[in-house]
């Protein structure tokens, strides 16, 4: 849900590509930027943007936004113009509770639908390529004064604080540009899943063949050359951030529709540091009803584990993943969780889950009560939400099907035998190719005998090496 507020990473970063960072003033600045939306776990922000194209509004958009440690809460409500002259109302309501996520849309009211997500208690998450790009703006700083020039920053400091003008012009050095581009690179890809590694100008299409014009925008623009800058940042006597506001102007450069020129206007406060509330979400506070066929959030009461068995747990992971074709790097954060069969102890479930500092690679799998693996899955695959066709028909090469079969079937004796004693073949339902990567579907073939399990479903990365991406032998029912 973070991707609400990117536009006001993008415009920050963009300030810092065309400041002069060797003044103290503005480095003093660019950390309390920095540690708020990295560093800090309590405040409320409040702010609005409006987005015009060559002169033309296209959206306006106004934001609250409240940390409270583990539980955030976010207003974000959206105004389009329609050709008649008024204006679409858009937007939602977020609340986070750890990993539970409650949405309530404006296009639906009086109903809520409900998710998971990865916990947080900061507004934004650290990767290792953020912090490439954050030293790559500090290596800039130290030249800003031959890039730009002294008159390109003004400060001014007194008891209650601090305050920053900024202003630049399309002047500026192609130096300034390229860091303009790989900041918005980044957030486009982190946000607004477009990653510009996979967009080849010779099929960029025309803007109008989009929906919104915010994929026109992200899905047409070979290059950004920043136009106008002007920009003011203060922060309070206590060093935190306090606001943002001002006006920049990108021209764009468009693979089919020439150059285009893209005005933002914004403000962002940050207040109540340390005093920020989120309540646990109650749909009769927002009078709604949970939307038809949608699953409760309510999640079963987790047990505490102590120290020394979950280091057990985490050891035992790593083998169990190696066998399903992972290898856990050390600097991986591991954690295990035990969710409470409520009435029945067997239905107790122990989750154990890795992920990569910078969020690149998340796995997971789950057992019973007695350790029998249950599931498994790779959260950041190649395989989920691709263009690429799922063919129903059997895959040409039989040879390779077998040996794969033969493969899970191994693993699975290894990882669950009571099970795998009850399965006696698996099928293909179907295979993907993407680039060098062949994946194919199985589950279990012919009637179950007998078992407490439900039919096993798996999906394999045959090539270029062997991983099981998904296994599950528990169904939705």
């Amino acid at each position: 849900m973070k991707k609400v507020i990117a536009w006001m990473m993008v415009l920050v970063l963009t300030l810092f590509t065309v400041s002069a960072f060797a003044e103290t003033s503005v480095r003093m600045m660019y950390d309390s930027v920095f540690n708020l939306l990295f560093d800090t776990n309590n405040v409320t922000l409040a702010g609005y943007a409006e987005f015009s194209l060559d002169g033309e509004r296209f959206k306006t958009a106004n934001l609250r936004y409240v940390q409270d440690g583990t539980n955030s809460l976010l207003e974000w409500k959206l105004l389009t113009p329609r050709r008649d002259g008024s204006e679409r109302e858009g937007g939602y309501t977020v609340i986070a509770n750890g990993e539970n996520v409650y949405v309530m849309e404006t296009f639906y009211p009086g109903i809520y639908k409900t998710g998971s997500t990865a916990e947080s208690a900061t507004i934004m998450r650290r990767s290792i390529q953020l912090n490439l790009l954050r030293d790559l703006l500090r290596i800039l700083s130290d030249q800003a004064e031959s890039l730009l020039g002294k008159d390109a920053v003004t400060a001014e400091s007194d008891q209650t604080g601090m305050t920053v003008h900024i202003q630049a012009g399309k002047d500026v050095p192609e130096l300034v540009n390229t860091a303009l581009n790989m900041t918005v690179q980044f957030v486009a890809r982190r946000y607004f899943d477009t990653d510009y590694d996979q967009i080849s100008e010779r099929y960029m299409v025309p803007m109008e063949n989009y929906i919104t014009v915010t994929q026109a925008i992200l899905g047409s623009a070979r290059y950004m050359y920043l136009n106008q800058a002007d920009i003011t940042l203060k922060r309070d006597a206590g060093g935190n951030f306090e606001s943002v506001d001002g006006k920049v102007s990108i021209e764009l450069d468009t693979g089919d529709d020439g150059k285009r020129m893209l005005d933002i206007s914004f403000r962002l406060d940050a207040s109540d540091y340390g005093g920020s509330k989120v309540a646990v979400f109650n749909p009769a506070d927002y009078n709604v009803e949970l939307a038809e066929g949608a699953m409760s959030r309510s999640r079963p009461e987790r047990k505490s584990m102590d120290p020394d068995t979950e280091k057990r747990f985490l050891e035992m992971a790593k083998i169990r993943f190696w066998l399903a074709g992972y290898k856990v790097d050390e600097a991986m954060n591991g954690t295990v969780r035990i969710e409470d069969g409520n009435s029945d102890p067997e239905d107790e479930r122990i989750y154990i889950d890795f992920e990569s500092e910078d969020g690149s690679a998340r796995w997971t799998y789950f057992t019973d009560a007695i350790g029998r693996m249950l599931g498994l899955q790779n959260m950041t695959n190649n395989w989920q939400n691709t263009d690429e066709e799922r063919h129903l028909e059997e895959y040409q090469d039989q040879k390779l099907v077998e040996e794969t079969e033969e493969k899970i079937l191994s693993w699975l004796a290894e990882e669950n035998p009571e099970l795998s004693a009850d399965v006696l073949s698996l099928k293909t339902d179907w295979w993907l190719q993407k680039n060098d990567e062949l994946y194919l579907h199985f589950w279990e073939g012919g009637e179950p005998v007998n078992h407490a399990w439900d039919e096993v479903d798996c999906i394999v990365r045959v090539q270029p090496e062997w991983r099981i991406e998904f296994f599950s032998c528990i169904g939705n029912g």
